[in-house]
């Protein structure tokens, strides 16, 4: 929690995964916890559901990259009290704060007021605003709005404020681990890619953290071979360009209801031998992907036609240069469909270069 770490009288706690954080709470006296909802081990729906681990009047953040609207709502409905998309500034997180009833003091110089009041007015609007009253005496108790305005806890017996967070802690990351910091811009796309299909298709979109990590080129024949392999699936080929980074993304779509599903996203198929829906399909999970990508990085990408995967020679065949690409795997499914979207997207080194100094100025 780097824009927290400044503030006074304040222990921060943080938890690597929803199953850290449920000790977490069972052991300190939480104020607030932020949380996260895609974390592996637990996730964060699974943390909501699971509490309150103790009386503690506990005060629930989310901060989320999936933005989509059921995602909220569940949020809402399991005890949250606000929710706060990715990606945010330090001004927003401070107001969220104020709205629980935690004012910070930062040593002088220590905060910046990073965002205009109007811009801050207009960003905490869109927060979901306290939780409804429900009849349940334990859930109001649980989510209500701190009614000692000078005080975190009418219990509380210290003036020190315990927040908890299952963030990804960016103080420590490492000279070389770009790959950490371009994780949370992926969930953060991922996120956002998750929303748009969502709103189109009507109903929630499970969606896990993305896996960035590095390839050889003999690492990824063979997850291309495994794709071509797998039964009941359809595989997709999409080139994409922009600001000096090449890539290839792989859309491999696997179960009995693909073309219910692209149906119901509005595509429509007209010739019973070409793959219509499921290149439609593919080109929805790319770009949807590639344009919140895009904003983050302030890079503006292109992609190529979809192209059939059996019809299309494999990616980097032919090609002398054996190091090692960057890639991004994510995979999004349906929760009342057979339907699952695995894609993966591929850079090459030099992309990686450029990606590497984007990162150091989010960092």
């Amino acid at each position: 929690m780097k824009y927290l770490g400044d503030a006074e009288a304040l222990t921060l706690l943080n938890a690597e995964n929803g199953e850290q954080a449920i000790e977490c709470m069972k052991q300190h006296k939480v104020d607030v916890l932020f949380l996260d909802l895609t974390m592996p081990v637990m996730d964060g729906f699974e943390v909501l559901q699971t509490l309150p681990v103790n009386p503690y009047p506990t005060k629930i953040i989310i901060l989320s990259a999936d933005v989509q609207k059921q995602a909220m709502e569940r949020c809402i409905q399991n005890g949250a009290t606000f929710f706060l998309p990715k990606p945010f500034n330090q001004a927003i997180l401070v107001k969220a704060l104020e709205r629980v009833g935690i004012t910070l003091a930062f040593p002088q110089a220590s905060y910046s007021e990073t965002a205009s009041t109007q811009n801050v007015s207009l960003q905490t609007e869109n927060l979901q605003t306290e939780v409804h009253q429900t009849d349940s005496p334990e859930t109001n108790s649980y989510v209500h709005q701190n009614s000692h305005p000078n005080a975190l806890s009418a219990a509380a017996s210290s003036s020190t404020s315990a927040i908890a967070s299952t963030q990804p802690d960016r103080n420590h990351v490492g000279q070389d681990d770009f790959l950490t910091v371009f994780k949370e811009v992926a969930n953060v796309a991922l996120g956002r890619g998750a929303a748009i299909i969502s709103d189109h298709f009507g109903e929630f979109i499970k969606m896990p953290m993305p896996n960035v990590a590095m390839l050889s080129t003999g690492e990824l024949a063979m997850a291309i071979l495994d794709i071509k392999q797998q039964a009941q699936s359809k595989a997709i080929a999409q080139r994409f360009v922009g600001g000096g980074i090449h890539g290839e993304a792989l859309v491999c779509l696997h179960g009995q209801d693909i073309k219910a599903f692209g149906y119901r996203l509005g595509f429509g198929q007209k010739d019973e031998f070409k793959s219509e829906v499921v290149m439609d399909i593919a080109n929805l999970m790319v770009s949807s992907f590639l344009v919140s990508l895009s904003e983050q990085m302030n890079i503006p990408f292109s992609v190529r036609q979809p192209v059939v995967m059996e019809d299309y020679m494999v990616w980097g065949e032919g090609k002398r240069d054996q190091r090692e690409l960057f890639t991004v795997e994510y995979c999004y499914q349906s929760e009342n469909l057979d339907v699952e979207c695995n894609v993966l997207f591929m850079m090459d080194h030099n992309s990686t270069e450029v990606i590497k100094r984007v990162m150091e100025t989010l960092h």
